[in-house]
């Protein structure tokens, strides 16, 4: 199984992959999709073959070693970050999207897509840890927001799940509230 994690930093990827990693047998693999290196001449033209590849990568996967893949960041931002910090659409991510769930059956049957934001940014910012790229700017989040959940719906990937973590608050505890990881895990784990 491959599984995608997308969505706003802060949002609590990294602590649903490892709580969905002590899920999965040993010998799934962590990959984590990063911005391009910032001495380029063209991001643009890096991100695209950056994707292309790993899109080879879980076409490899698939064919030649059924092992799960968790991604951590994949296409998606792309689409999300790059007009908003990189000056360009990626709006490309979806034909490289649908060029891979084209080639056969196999590929959509493996492929689970979650997509994580909050609706609320006073909860957003309250788990702010410094390295978000919207520096909590409430403006930048919102348009983060915004092109994460119209990626979620342009992406043709049919086993797909978008949370908004803000509903899935535990009861009784004070602002901030803590999320109901567990909860969203199960979610998860039955799609």
């Amino acid at each position: 199984m491959i599984y995608i994690f997308e969505g706003m930093d802060n949002c609590l990827k990294d602590t649903l992959i490892q709580l969905l990693r002590s899920h999965l047998p040993p010998q799934t693999q962590i990959l984590k999709f990063s911005n391009p290196p910032k001495n380029i001449d063209s991001p643009e033209d890096w991100q695209k073959a950056h994707f292309k590849d790993m899109f080879d990568l879980i076409k490899l996967n698939v064919a030649n070693c059924p092992r799960n893949l968790i991604l951590n960041r994949a296409h998606l931002g792309e689409y999300v970050y790059s007009p908003i910090y990189r000056g360009y659409e990626g709006n490309w991510i979806f034909d490289l999207e649908e060029s891979f769930l084209n080639v056969s059956k196999e590929h959509i049957k493996i492929l689970k897509l979650f997509v994580l934001y909050d609706s609320d940014n006073f909860q957003l910012n309250s788990r702010e840890d410094g390295k978000s790229l919207s520096e909590s700017d409430n403006q930048k989040m919102d348009l983060e927001r915004e092109r994460f959940i119209k990626a979620f719906e342009k992406s043709k990937i049919p086993c797909k799940r978008i949370f908004d973590v803000s509903k899935y608050l535990l009861d009784g505890a004070d602002k901030p509230k803590q999320v109901d990881i567990n909860l969203i895990l199960k979610l998860m784990l039955d799609l």
